[in-house]
């Protein structure tokens, strides 16, 4: 699959597991990646390191600074993501952070046609000391999550499954180990936020076609709320049709990330 990754890639560590995976995937062929959040810029600069490091040639993999937050019209950021996705010629695109790019991509038309989205959360779950009914891309941009999810057909991996693929102490250092390159980022959540979980490459796994192997799948019909709240809109008309993952193999998605990094040798 020729996949482009959008990602608040530069604060949660998980995001560049995820495009480090997305490298070393032997069923995917990275064709750009684009950032979203507070100062995508500097997001965008992150990614080119990680891609340096990982040996990827930068000509082939475009990299595109997009937006910033929440716009109610569309900026130079959100139009340049566009151009690129469409010049691009990919196949599948995975959303691993808020959807405002999406958004952008979804309005003008050449949004890929495979899609993946780690965001939302179908039912309450503890994470990081706090149970949580809304999950944080979902929340960042509720109009954008909607104007995504009105479009039927995306794989929704929502926070209550990823949640499985936390990892503990052991796993963190092996995590190090195995891609010292991470280990500023491993250790700057850590201090902030006490452990890592796997959300974004579980996800990066389901986009390159290894879910059956690794979590179970159900087709929902899904609203997003104006605080970004994701509900099954049940056997009525309302809502959306996705397949939404319901549970994840942790331990499966744990071990198969951490092989393919090691795969790519990344140094320090």
């Amino acid at each position: 699959m020729r996949l482009w990754i959008d990602t608040d890639l530069g604060t949660n560590v998980d995001d560049a597991v995820a495009v480090l995976a997305a490298v070393a995937h032997p069923a995917v062929e990275l064709v750009g990646v684009s950032t979203v959040g507070s100062d995508p810029e500097r997001r965008a600069a992150v990614a080119v390191g990680l891609l340096a490091a990982a040996g990827v040639d930068l000509g082939a993999v475009a990299v595109v600074a997009g937006e910033p937050g929440p716009r109610s019209a569309p900026t130079p950021g959100a139009a340049g993501v566009v151009e690129a996705v469409a010049a691009s010629g990919a196949e599948g695109l995975l959303a691993i952070g808020p959807l405002t790019n999406v958004a952008a991509m979804t309005a003008a038309g050449v949004r890929p046609a495979d899609v993946t989205i780690m965001g939302g959360a179908l039912h309450p779950v503890e994470h990081r000391g706090e149970l949580r009914t809304v999950e944080h891309n979902f929340a960042s941009d509720p109009d954008a999550a909607a104007i995504v999810l009105a479009v039927p057909g995306a794989v929704v991996v929502p926070l209550d499954a990823t949640v499985a693929a936390r990892l503990d102490d052991r796993l963190v250092s092996k995590l190090v180990a195995t891609a010292p390159v991470l280990q500023p980022m491993v250790q700057a959540w850590v201090d902030r936020w006490g452990e890592i979980v796997l959300h974004d490459p579980a996800a990066l796994l389901i986009a390159a076609g290894d879910g059956p192997e690794l979590g179970r799948f159900e087709r929902r019909r899904l609203l997003v709320e104006p605080d970004g709240r994701l509900v099954d809109g049940g056997r009525g008309a309302s809502g959306t049709v996705h397949d939404v993952v319901t549970s994840l193999f942790g331990v499966a998605v744990i071990a198969s990330v951490l092989a393919l990094l090691a795969d790519l040798k990344l140094g320090a």
